[in-house]
């Protein structure tokens, strides 16, 4: 028993180099995505000042990749690159599953990501889409929240908006009314 032991310290000891480049590598990667994930906090904030959700979803994308790529690195250092790869494969694997479980959860989280990028209405603009007319409260990932010339809160999937036709009547600030 005591053999076995040692023999599992010396192991221990013979890997000890491949075992400390590996934290140091994770450490990096780690240290390397919070930092670009703060710098791009600071240039989006101000750029834009409305657009704190999308800026803090950014930050987390960029600070998840980089830990992602720090833990691929690490575990190719200790030898574990059959882990690794198992790892990458099972992520793949369940953003499939996911992918066709939530799949209209995810079409509208695509949708209200493409929208706060696209820039085609704002807070405050007055829309209609899909026969709905309001003001923009709102733009979420999700959804996006309207109210009513008689004051009812509408929350429409950022999907339904981005399917269908937008009239955005306040984007040049022109605007004919009608009567009969």
């Amino acid at each position: 028993m005591r053999e076995t032991f040692e023999t599992q310290i010396q192991h221990i000891l013979d890997a000890a180099p491949q075992i400390i480049a590996a934290v140091a590598a994770l450490v990096v990667f780690v240290i390397i995505g919070k930092f670009l994930s703060s710098g791009a906090g600071k240039i989006l904030n101000s750029q834009r000042s409305k657009a704190v959700k999308q800026t803090r979803l950014i930050k987390r994308l960029i600070k998840w990749a980089f830990n992602l790529i720090g833990l691929i690195i690490a575990l190719n250092l200790v030898g574990l690159t059959d882990v690794a790869y198992s790892f990458l494969a099972a992520g793949g694997m369940m953003a499939v599953i996911l992918g066709f479980a939530f799949r209209e959860i995810g079409e509208n989280l695509l949708a209200g990501f493409f929208l706060s990028f696209s820039r085609s209405f704002d807070v405050g603009d007055l829309i209609e889409s899909n026969d709905i007319r309001g003001i923009v409260q709102r733009i979420e990932i999700r959804e996006v929240h309207i109210r009513t010339p008689n004051g009812c809160d509408i929350f429409i999937p950022s999907a339904t908006i981005y399917k269908n036709p937008l009239f955005n009547y306040t984007r040049d600030g022109l605007r004919r009314g009608e009567f009969t």
